[in-house]
């Protein structure tokens, strides 16, 4: 229900369909602090909701000034971000044993119940609408063909990815109103490595869930297109390509948090 007011009931939605926002590279910073109700094809239709973010790589170095770069960078990053310094960041490989997905997934449709079950499973304390939801958008990416890789074993990789998500990650996905603001990701990569399929199925799971993720990449390099299709984000290229430069430890509460997970991942 839409109040005459113009405001939601908190947590009014149990989940959301994102809109993916196709963005100049200004439009970024006029938008990120906006809330989810207040951006452009933001849309309710009965007990659904439609959150309008932002998927984007940002290459090069807008006037070769890496310090007015990284000012603007760390213009985005609030307690609701998760800060990335290079990639890649998910170096950890999980799986599921083949009697657990074979219990969880047939013909790729996971049954929730039976997910619930598998040993793997390490959700139960999250709210019931949030584990419905994370199992959905899992399945969702799952069925979208998003990912550049024809390995057999992708659905298994993609389960014990997002089975072990880290628990700065899950508070921000619990604590998500769709109709207000939108938790993100900030990533700088200065280095020559690529995403491993691991960080890609991170981002686009929470692309799917609707968190707000830029890349910022001064070199121009390749990082993320090896397994995500391009015409799933946004590319801008703003200036020179810059080298040689080192991601700033930008310091938020949500990074201190994850201050372990960085370590046990690399």
């Amino acid at each position: 229900v839409l109040f005459r007011s113009g405001l939601y009931k908190n947590q009014q939605f149990a989940n959301s369909t994102p809109i993916t926002l196709r963005t100049t590279y200004e439009e970024i910073f006029i938008l990120w602090d906006q809330e989810a109700k207040f951006r452009p094809s933001f849309r309710t239709d009965g007990l659904k909701v439609y959150t309008p973010n932002i998927f984007a790589k940002v290459c090069g170095v807008k006037d070769e000034d890496d310090s007015k770069y990284f000012k603007s960078i760390k213009s985005l990053i609030n307690d609701d971000t998760i800060y990335y310094r290079n990639i890649p960041f998910l170096r950890e490989k999980h799986t599921l044993s083949s009697s657990s997905l074979n219990q969880c997934m047939v013909n790729n449709k996971i049954d929730i119940d039976k997910i619930k079950q598998i040993k793997e499973y390490e959700y139960e304390y999250l709210d019931l609408n949030t584990q419905h939801y994370i199992i959905s958008k899992i399945e969702e990416l799952i069925n979208l063909n998003w990912i550049k890789y024809t390995g057999s074993d992708l659905n298994n990789i993609i389960l014990g990815t997002l089975l072990n998500l880290d628990k700065p990650t899950l508070k921000l996905i619990q604590k998500f109103d769709f109709t207000k603001n939108i938790p993100k990701i900030v990533i700088v990569d200065t280095t020559e490595e690529m995403a491993t399929i691991y960080d890609c199925i991170y981002l686009l799971f929470l692309n799917l869930i609707g968190f707000d993720i830029v890349i910022f990449t001064p070199t121009g390099y390749r990082n993320i297109e090896k397994f995500i299709m391009d015409s799933s984000f946004e590319n801008h290229i703003i200036g020179e390509f810059m080298f040689n430069l080192k991601a700033p430890n930008f310091k938020t509460s949500t990074a201190e948090k994850k201050s372990f997970f960085e370590r046990f991942f690399g």
